[in-house]
């Protein structure tokens, strides 16, 4: 039976399958006996101490379960169990733990060792830290899920506010049902295009121009749009249209969009910065009454989270007169 020691003698031959296995891999590997009682570790590498905390000597004669714990899912551990029994090569993605508790997500790829004549000798097992990639996931379904919430209480929000601006406006009760059907329905279209998923790519002034002809609440005097033709690549597209739908609520509720007077105008170009081309759009609001700073900044929180996610930047300046807000996001 070979144990550690010898390993370490055959991975010092280039020629010895082990070698490659052994010396070559900077992943976390480790390599149980079968032919001992319970499968244990009887061989592991630097890297496999490193990810889970443990000492060789804390793992060599133990086996791998000693890295499940609690939460660890045991539909998981049969789907192990059927690999090794079945002598095949496969991977799971597991629930482990570390020495001091703290959990991580490991994709398991477990094979047999065979001896020339075909004979089982030992089995290997080589680990994947998939933890950020998991975090980052549950964050950004967390985000999603969040967003989500956030447009359906806002959407709630300016259409209240379309009711009570569009009563004081008409004194006949019919053409105000008109008025008030063809608002919501245009801002439910708009939504649904923008949210739909369905755009591969779009063209920004046309975007624009849909999304804030839904929330002017007066006339589509109240917005101008500047700036070149530019198609808005598709992995921008749900960025850049919920944080113009944001600005466009905010303005309804608390700026640009609130009364008659007062004016957005949203100006575009495509900027090279530290020769990286971006598109740099700035959203600006003006009137004669002293815009009004929201105390919630629960929605400009949620878009500049996915400005930021974009690799882009979202400022804020908030002056006398009006809010400015330049949004950058980087080209290909």
């Amino acid at each position: 039976m070979l144990i550690e020691q010898e390993i370490h003698e055959l991975s010092d031959d280039p020629s010895h399958p082990l070698h490659a296995i052994v010396k070559q891999t900077e992943v976390p590997l480790c390599i149980t006996d079968p032919k001992v009682d319970d499968n244990p570790m009887v061989f592991v590498n630097d890297a496999f101490c490193d990810l889970t905390g443990y000492t060789r000597d804390e793992l060599i004669g133990r086996n791998c379960r000693l890295l499940q714990g609690p939460d660890t899912d045991p539909h998981d551990i049969e789907r192990l169990r059927l690999i090794i029994n079945s002598q095949s090569v496969g991977s799971v993605e597991i629930l482990n733990y570390r020495k001091d508790g703290t959990p991580f997500y490991n994709l398991l790829q477990i094979g047999p060792i065979m001896d020339d004549a075909r004979n089982l000798r030992y089995y290997f097992g080589v680990q994947h830290d998939k933890t950020i990639e998991r975090q980052t996931e549950a964050r950004a379904a967390s985000l999603a899920q969040e967003e989500v919430t956030h447009r359906l209480r806002n959407i709630v929000n300016v259409m209240s506010v379309i009711i009570r601006k569009s009563r004081r406006d008409y004194k006949d009760l019919e053409a105000y049902s008109e008025e008030l059907i063809g608002r919501l329905e245009a801002l439910s279209a708009v939504h649904f295009e923008t949210f739909g998923g369905r755009t591969i790519q779009s063209d920004l002034h046309g975007s624009l121009e849909r999304i804030l002809s839904a929330y002017a609440l007066y006339s589509e005097d109240q917005f101008s749009l500047s700036g070149p033709r530019f198609l808005v690549p598709h992995h921008l597209l749900s960025t850049l249209t919920l944080t113009i739908h944001e600005l466009a609520a905010n303005a309804i509720k608390y700026g640009g969009f609130n009364e008659a007077e007062r004016k957005v105008s949203v100006s575009w170009s495509r900027i090279i910065l530290d020769n990286r081309p971006l598109l740099s759009l700035v959203w600006k609001e003006d009137g004669l009454v002293e815009v009004t700073r929201p105390e919630k900044s629960h929605g400009t929180t949620i878009i500049g989270e996915l400005v930021e996610a974009a690799d882009g930047r979202l400022d804020f300046d908030w002056r006398d007169d009006g809010v400015k807000v330049t949004l950058s996001l980087p080209l290909p």
